[in-house]
């Protein structure tokens, strides 16, 4: 498949565009009421606005692999995922929670995709330097981190892939 192609050759896939910041908080809000094992939506997020937070933004760059940085800091804003690892109610081990915050990444990708802003996860990451850096808590674990922003050639993407 063409677009396939395309976009593993393309590493800085979008725009020197702002998206807006409230619209992607409102947009994962709204995913975090999906439902999931006992309604207890496990997902957190750390969000930075390249505009707004710069110092943020680079901290969360860092923590990529080298080969993704690129493609993040062509990124509007940059979302780091996590899973509680226990449920609040009883306290016990939380197995779904990897399942149920990637239902809720589906969700907002879809979401975003509606509005015309792309979410692209990023998987390669040190885990280690996420909870050091940010001195997270031991209960909390880094699923993936998000880039968020506008492609740089969406109407040649839809084309590619008939979604017009």
């Amino acid at each position: 498949m063409k677009i396939f192609t395309d976009l593993k050759n393309d590493f800085s896939i979008f725009k020197n565009e702002k998206v807006n910041l409230q619209q992607i908080q409102n947009l994962l809000t709204e995913s975090q009421s999906i439902e999931t094992a006992f309604n207890e939506n496990s997902s957190q997020f750390i969000i930075a606005d390249k505009s707004l937070n710069e110092e943020l933004f680079n901290k969360m760059v860092n923590c990529l692999a080298e080969q993704d940085q690129t493609l993040a800091k062509s990124a509007s804003v940059l979302i780091i995922n996590l899973a509680r690892k226990n449920f609040l109610k009883t306290g016990k081990p939380n197995n779904y929670s990897f399942y149920n915050n990637a239902l809720v990444i589906a969700d907002f990708q879809k979401k975003s995709a509606e509005i015309g802003i792309t979410v692209r996860p990023i998987f390669n990451f040190s885990r280690f330097m996420v909870l050091k850096r940010f001195k997270l808590p031991v209960s909390v674990d880094v699923v993936n981190f998000l880039a968020v922003g506008i492609l740089e050639n969406q109407t040649q993407i839809e084309k590619d892939i008939n979604l017009n």
